[in-house]
């Protein structure tokens, strides 16, 4: 006969941090059997993913995480320039857009789904771009828990390419080497 101990409710839950949600979100999808959930990810698409996964047919989900309303309000523009179309209305506007252009010349050179992870109260549904998913973190029995308020919508359906996940091995083997010669 097993014995089930059960939490205590009043067990508080960690705080929102970018580190406790990717730690949630790594953990739950890692158990859902996807194959990979990298934190702070910088290896694969020219900007660094607070957490990046790929899932056993290839697809890779982009987490973008968000815990203060003021950092959400500055990072918007800057999501929406790597996602949506470019509107070309300046010198510095057409620059950036050759720069797009370049980064994004095949469909795979960008994840398969965007998403925008929050803590409570940081962003509101209207502000979220057509283009990504929403999740807003909450507490649960002394955890993290994730409730999807929007599905990511799918950006393309090619499976991550064997180039992208070489950059994302070479980036895990570098961060080993370099923990490891921290610790001794």
């Amino acid at each position: 006969m097993a014995i089930i101990k059960k939490r205590p409710e009043t067990e508080e839950a960690p705080a929102y941090t970018e580190a406790n949600i990717q730690a949630a979100l790594s953990g739950l999808y890692m158990a859902r059997g996807q194959d990979l959930a990298i934190p702070n990810c910088g290896a694969v698409y020219g900007w660094e993913a607070d957490l990046l996964t790929v899932t056993k047919a290839g697809r890779v989900h982009e987490y973008e995480i968000k815990v203060d309303r003021g950092d959400w309000l500055s990072e918007y523009r800057n999501i929406c320039s790597l996602y949506a179309d470019v509107k070309v209305t300046s010198a510095v506007k057409r620059q950036r857009a050759k720069q797009l252009a370049g980064l994004f010349a095949r469909p795979a050179d960008r994840p398969n789904h965007f998403w925008l992870v929050t803590a409570p109260g940081v962003a509101y549904e209207q502000e979220v771009p057509e283009f990504a998913g929403w999740i807003e973190m909450g507490q649960h029995r002394g955890a993290l828990v994730p409730d999807i308020r929007k599905r990511a919508p799918k950006i393309h359906g090619e499976p991550i390419g064997d180039n992208h996940l070489r950059m994302i091995a070479r980036g895990l083997c570098l961060r080993y080497w370099q923990i490891r010669k921290e610790v001794g």
